[in-house]
């Protein structure tokens, strides 16, 4: 389904659907490709501009916190987006120290395996 067939529904003529259709198509998308930085705020404003969806960055701060927004926005902090649904950065760094351990702990499995 095309985003602009439900734009020409003309039951959705109140903003926040439209906007709830955009940003869920949007949030979909990140989603879908599992990426785990969240989206640019001046990105999305320009993507919804984009469909045809004009809102300032101050209206979007105040939808998020309402429905229908609340159910696809986990947050907006300074001007990144996290949708609900993305994957957290999982990825922790290991310190040298506890790399040390771990490899000597390998290469004496494999000593013992040879003998």
């Amino acid at each position: 389904m095309k985003i602009r067939e439900i734009f020409e529904d003309k039951s959705a003529d109140d903003l926040s659907l439209k906007l709830s259709a955009a940003v869920n198509q949007i949030a979909g998308r990140v989603i879908d490709t599992g990426s785990n930085t969240p989206m640019s705020l001046t990105a999305l404003i320009n993507m919804l501009a984009d469909m045809g969806l004009n809102v300032s960055e101050n209206q979007f701060r105040d939808m998020v916190d309402n429905p229908p927004l609340n159910n696809t926005i986990a947050s907006v902090e300074g001007d990144n987006v996290t949708f609900i649904g993305q994957r957290k950065d999982t990825n922790k760094v290991i310190k040298p120290d506890q790399t040390t351990a771990t490899l000597e702990k390998m290469a004496k499995r494999a000593g013992d395996k040879r003998t």
